[in-house]
């Protein structure tokens, strides 16, 4: 998920700089690509590594 999650926040970037310059007319959709591209990565990302964590733990 963090790969797609990267994309969107890279795509809502390009979007919202694209929608202030007035080259584009879907800014709010690239501020929610955005936003929920932050919901899915750092969520899956604190996940990830409180695992690895917890495994380099549990056979260390």
């Amino acid at each position: 998920m963090i790969p797609v999650g990267i994309a969107a926040i890279v795509c809502g970037v390009v979007g919202v700089r694209r929608a202030k310059r007035g080259e584009a007319s879907n800014g709010r959709m690239a501020r929610v690509g955005l936003v929920l591209g932050s919901v899915i990565t750092v969520p899956t990302a604190c996940f990830l590594m409180w695992l690895i964590v917890g495994l380099h733990d549990a056979y260390a």
